[in-house]
């Protein structure tokens, strides 16, 4: 996380180090961005960014908590979220909000592509774990409603069911932004819900 001494900054240079770093990391991807180029977008000098920052994952894991937060507010979700009434319905509902969201936002959404690229132990027991767990437990949470509603197949455990739909989910997100410019009517936003949809419920249907 940040360092004290970044928390301790006007909110507008906290946002100017953090613009910097999205814009460098949005073009150019987490191993493909230069700390060094964000420094200097930042207007700041080597020394004082190691200041705020214990290096480049630590800035980007902060900016990626940024948009989490962006994300989610825009959403209406929270770390009690889980989805209402029909489970099917409501789950297409909150991917068609997410897949605007993401439409909407294309600098913000190639943040999150970077992730691919990080190493496994990463995301699940370092700087991103944090994130990882909270997207994690929503899917557990969606999964809990649609098995109580006899939507979700409980032949497997729950643990095993989590993982499948985190690892299509990933996927799915990676493949959108890698054809994000090839959007059509035919293949619209919603299209690629129901294709996605289509392909989890006969993963996790009964």
């Amino acid at each position: 996380m940040p360092r004290p001494r970044f928390l301790k900054l006007a909110q507008e240079k906290q946002e100017a180090i953090l613009q910097a770093a999205r814009s460098e990391f949005a073009d150019k991807g987490f191993d493909g961005a230069s700390y060094n180029r964000i420094i200097e977008l930042a207007g700041l000098s080597k020394g004082a960014m190691y200041y705020y920052f214990d290096d480049k994952l630590d800035v980007y894991v902060t900016v990626l908590e940024q948009v989490n937060e962006q994300m989610t507010k825009a959403m209406g979700i929270d770390a009690d979220w889980k989805p209402e009434g029909d489970f099917w319905p409501a789950v297409r509902e909150f991917a068609v909000r997410a897949m605007g969201f993401a439409l909407e936002h294309p600098e913000l959404a190639t943040l999150v592509k970077g992730i691919g690229s990080l190493p496994r132990q990463v995301k699940r027991e370092g700087r991103l774990a944090p994130l990882y767990r909270f997207w994690r437990s929503l899917m557990e949470r969606m999964l809990l409603v649609g098995q109580t509603q006899g939507k979700v197949r409980t032949d497997l455990p729950l643990e095993l069911l989590v993982e499948i739909s985190v690892a299509l989910d990933e996927a799915l997100d990676f493949w959108l932004l890698d054809h994000m410019d090839e959007l059509t009517e035919e293949m619209s936003v919603e299209a690629i819900v129901d294709m996605s949809l289509e392909l989890w419920r006969r993963l996790m249907a009964p």
